[in-house]
């Protein structure tokens, strides 16, 4: 048996949460009211917990640092059916500070323990998943969320961690201290957690307007695609695949060196798609890359292609065909799983050494604000020491050198 708990710290992470169970509601056949048709009955225990012989509720637990991110949770069809314990808020914002949600809000962190403890005890035994989503540049999404990554990895050892984490615009951030808090919350999740899917913000708004010629207001049209990408990514786990393949076995697969962990997500289209389509073509394209990892003389570490069962995709042809440039060491053969999920589109999970170039301008970004002292006065009062966050800026810039050198 296997189960999965989802996390959604912050307001990113809520409200892109709200879309991902939107579309595990709609894949698993579980209604508003929790009803399930005899059929995902069996699928669905994953991620949903039984509440008598046909009715389920969602493995899920949702907090902030303050109760203003309630609101992301108003109106959603779905909300009668979190566990009210499940919805945890706080009393004062973080302040978009990650030493503030890192360090100070302990006791936040502990009530959100507890809760993900009480949902592990009544949770299958066997195989055990933290799914988190949260944004890294914020004190909540960066700092409260790699602190109960830690706590996790430390009362949970043997679970599989999976951060996926949201990049704010590398440019227009209406946040001045985002650097520091990518850089701090990195280097914790990148030490902590088993795999870190990224998506990038301006990406994601690149591929909305590409596709609409529109981007809606309060990000709806990134997080359904965001939620979209992550119900591919998650289906081989919940899914029916040829071979099975647990988030555990996931994680190996894209994860061939220890600590080069973070992985990005390219779709190749966003609807039906037919058996002619040119999959790595479609892959390539800018707009299709929301994890913004650049494909230009970079290498895949670790190549995995999720589609639906209807789609032919040899994993031999994929390993010689060079446009993906696959190291010669890789296996003779890319990871492709074939799932049930009703979505049309094809998603590429990569590995790849192009993660470098994105960690490279988070740095230098916290070096433009470093070098001149800005705004360490608000870290280190609240007990992030400046050698800490000088260190956390190495830990990152060798992670990224270490990418640029493993193809």
């Amino acid at each position: 048996m296997a189960s999965t708990i989802a996390i959604h710290v912050g307001g990113t992470g809520i409200r892109l949460g709200r879309q991902l169970w939107d579309v595990l509601f709609a894949e698993h056949g579980v209604s508003h009211n929790g009803t399930a048709t005899t059929q995902s009955i069996g699928e669905a225990t994953d991620f949903f917990a039984p509440a008598g012989s046909t009715r389920f509720v969602p493995r899920a637990i949702v907090t902030d640092s303050d109760s203003d991110a309630i609101g992301a949770l108003s109106g959603w069809t779905h909300r009668a059916l979190l566990k009210p314990d499940n919805i945890v808020f706080g009393s004062s914002s973080c302040s978009n500070n990650f030493a503030t949600g890192y360090l100070r809000r302990t006791d936040l962190r502990d009530d959100v323990l507890a809760r993900v403890n009480a949902t592990v005890a009544d949770s299958p035994q066997g195989n055990l998943t933290f799914l988190l989503t949260h944004s890294l540049a914020g004190g909540t999404g960066g700092g409260l969320a790699a602190a109960i990554v830690d706590e996790l990895r430390s009362q949970h050892p043997s679970a599989t961690i999976i951060c996926c984490a949201v990049v704010r615009n590398r440019s227009g951030s209406s946040i001045p201290t985002q650097p520091y808090n990518e850089i701090c919350a990195l280097d914790r999740l990148q030490r902590m957690a088993d795999l870190v899917v990224l998506l990038d913000n301006q990406m994601l708004a690149g591929a909305v307007s590409s596709k609409f010629g529109t981007i809606p207001s309060e990000f709806v049209g990134h997080n359904k695609l965001a939620a979209r990408a992550l119900g591919l990514f998650t289906s081989p786990a919940r899914l029916p695949v040829r071979h099975p393949i647990g988030f555990r076995e996931l994680t190996r697969t894209l994860a061939p060196f220890p600590s080069l962990n973070l992985v990005g997500l390219a779709m190749e289209t966003w609807g039906k798609s037919t058996a002619g389509d040119d999959i790595v073509a479609a892959v390539r394209q800018t707009h299709n890359r929301i994890s913004g990892i650049p494909t230009a003389r970079n290498k895949l570490l670790s190549p995995m292609f999720i589609v639906s069962k209807g789609r032919k995709l040899s994993g031999t042809t994929l390993r010689k065909d060079g446009r993906l440039k696959i190291p010669t060491w890789y296996p003779p053969a890319v990871s492709v799983a074939k799932t049930r999920s009703p979505d049309g589109s094809s998603l590429l999970v990569e590995n790849s050494t192009g993660v470098h170039a994105r960690l490279h301008g988070i740095v230098a970004q916290f070096d433009r604000l470093f070098k001149r002292d800005a705004f360490l006065h608000l870290y280190e009062g609240r007990g992030l020491s400046k050698a800490a966050m000088a260190n956390a800026r190495k830990n990152i810039n060798d992670l990224a050198t270490a990418y640029e050198n493993a193809g």
